[in-house]
């Protein structure tokens, strides 16, 4: 809710200084609009919220796993989409993030090695994949959705 009324803060100022520079308006009152103070991110789910998004019937086994190695990584989503299975050596997983471009051995819960251990690989160069073997990267947007319905649950 924060970050659309600050982007409609920014597009304002953008719009008022287009004004002021053509001398339409004596000068831009959104410049001093202070930013509003965020929490500084996501909240972090609950034991129950996550078990309860991965007990409920409307999640697929596709974003069942996306949030499991989510949650046992850390990692963004982007970074999520890039894990292949040549880089799981059975106790973690190497990954360079895109963010950082930073490479990294992420040490696997035992839950995230359970997931890869047990999980159908489709011949599938990357972990997350579409039930028919494609990448998976409409799998990540979905994951709001996913906790959208597990609190319906």
């Amino acid at each position: 809710m924060l970050c659309h009324l600050q982007t409609r803060i920014a597009v304002l100022s953008i719009l008022l200084t287009w004004a002021v520079n053509r001398e339409w308006r004596p000068d831009n009152p959104a410049l001093r609009v202070p930013k509003l103070k965020t929490l500084g991110g996501y909240r972090a789910w609950s034991d129950v919220e996550l078990a309860t998004m991965l007990g409920a019937s409307t999640t697929t086994d596709d974003i069942r796993h996306a949030v499991i190695l989510a949650y046992t990584t850390g990692q963004r989503g982007q970074d999520l989409i890039r894990m292949k299975w040549s880089d799981y050596d059975g106790e973690g997983i190497y990954v360079v993030q895109l963010k950082t471009k930073a490479p990294v051995w992420i040490p696997l819960h035992e839950q995230g090695r359970r997931l890869l251990d047990t999980m159908s690989r489709h011949n599938a160069e990357t972990i997350l994949t579409r039930a028919d073997g494609g990448r998976g990267k409409s799998i990540i947007s979905g994951t709001r959705w996913a906790r959208r319905s597990a609190r319906q649950a």
